[in-house]
C-alpha cells in the first residue's frame, strides 16, 4: 500500500508541476496574442487614416480634372471661336494706301452729339446761368 501511495503521490506532484506549467504557458500565450491584438489595431487606424486620405485625394484630383477641363474649354473657346470673330470683323475693314485698317477696332463709336454753351439769360447779373443746349452736329 505505501508504494500505491508513494506512486499517486508522485503523479498528483507531476500532475501540479503540469498545471503550473500550463497556466505560466497561457499567461505568456495571451500576453503575446494582446500585443499582437494591438499591433493590429494600430495597422487598422493606419488603413482607416490612409482610406480617408485617398478619398480626400480623389476627391481633389476629381476638381482640379474638371477645372482643367473647364480651362481647355475656354481656351477652343478662345482660339476658335473668337478667332472666327476676329476674322470676320477683319473682312468686314478696309485697308487704305499706307497699310492701316479702316472700321470698327472693339471701340464704340464716337458720341456723335456736342454740347454747346449758349448765351446768358437776359438781365446778365450775378444770379444769370448758362444754358446748354445739344446740337446734333459738331460745330
Amino acid at each position: 500500500m505505501k508504494e500505491a501511495y508513494d506512486k499517486m503521490s508522485s503523479k498528483t506532484k507531476q500532475f501540479v508541476d503540469l498545471c503550473y506549467e500550463s497556466d505560466a504557458t497561457i499567461m505568456m500565450l495571451k500576453a503575446t496574442m494582446m500585443d499582437k491584438q494591438s499591433v493590429i489595431n494600430i495597422h487598422l487606424d493606419t488603413i482607416t487614416v490612409l482610406k480617408q486620405e485617398l478619398a480626400t485625394t480623389k476627391i481633389e484630383m476629381e476638381r482640379v480634372n474638371n477645372k482643367l477641363i473647364s480651362y481647355t474649354t475656354s481656351a477652343y473657346v478662345l482660339d476658335h471661336i473668337f478667332q472666327n470673330q476676329t476674322k470676320e470683323n477683319e473682312s468686314e475693314e478696309k485697308v487704305i494706301g499706307n497699310g492701316k485698317r479702316l472700321g470698327y477696332h472693339r471701340v464704340p463709336p464716337p458720341f456723335r452729339e456736342c454740347y454747346c454753351q449758349k448765351k446768358l439769360k437776359a438781365g446778365g447779373g450775378k444770379g444769370a446761368k448758362h444754358q446748354i443746349k445739344i446740337c446734333s452736329k459738331p460745330n
